[in-house]
């Protein structure tokens, strides 16, 4: 197979996993509106701080892909309701490091089990063949996922 062939297939398959995030959002901003979870804005704040741990504003802002401006309001609408607490950086006390709370981390799962409820719901219709060969994909594509962020960390490194 022409290599052209592979990368217009490649192409196709990425705009198809493209057309799937609107879909997946709408489906999200449908749960938390009707359980009464965390809004997705809410979730993207929390993730890093589970999967990175606590860390300084201007870092989380950079992972999250937002202004400082628009990062500070977020969290401290997080804060008031108790999910983020700031606590003294001891390195620098005029740094904050953001953490995640208790309350946090269980509002956090409470989100992602309604969200992969209603995901499950749609995954459901499919026949069980194909809903084996979707998880084996979707593992494949995680891994390949890893791979290149592994690669991109290296790249950075040198």
């Amino acid at each position: 197979m022409p290599v052209a062939t592979v990368l217009d297939a490649d192409r196709e398959i990425a705009q198809a996993l493209i057309g799937l995030m609107p879909l997946m959002g709408r489906l999200a901003h449908g749960v938390t509106r009707q359980r009464g979870t965390l809004t997705l804005e809410r979730s993207k704040i929390l993730w890093p701080l589970v999967l990175g741990g606590p860390m300084r504003a201007g870092e989380l802002a950079q992972q999250c892909h937002l202004g400082r401006p628009t990062l500070t309001e977020l969290v401290d609408g997080l804060v008031d309701d108790g999910l983020v607490r700031r606590d003294e950086d001891p390195s620098d006390r005029r740094a904050v490091i953001l953490a995640l709370t208790a309350q946090g981390r269980r509002e956090l799962h409470r989100f992602e089990t309604a969200i992969a409820a209603a995901l499950a719901e749609v995954v459901g219709r499919l026949e069980p063949s194909k809903r084996e060969r979707l998880g084996a994909t979707l593992a494949d594509l995680h891994r390949a996922f890893r791979e290149q962020s592994q690669a991109q960390e290296a790249a950075d490194v040198r």
